[in-house]
């Protein structure tokens, strides 16, 4: 079953990743240059903004930005 997480409106929203640990919905915005993400159970959209184009990027043991 499948439902909207979060009502946004991205121009290229991309690469959606689901992480356990965080239980966070993470996403990117390549034409916009950010980083979002939603908690499970929270509607409230955290955006990162980026210097450049942003077109995938991976979780790491550490939740930290590189």
């Amino acid at each position: 079953m499948f439902s909207i997480a979060a009502e946004v409106r991205n121009t290229l929203g991309e690469c959606p990743l689901w992480c356990e640990r965080t239980r966070r919905l993470y996403w990117t915005d390549i034409e916009a240059s950010e980083l979002l993400a939603i908690e499970e159970g929270n509607d409230a959209v955290m955006r990162w903004s980026l210097p450049e184009r942003l077109g995938s990027f991976a979780l790491t043991e550490k939740v930290t930005f590189c």
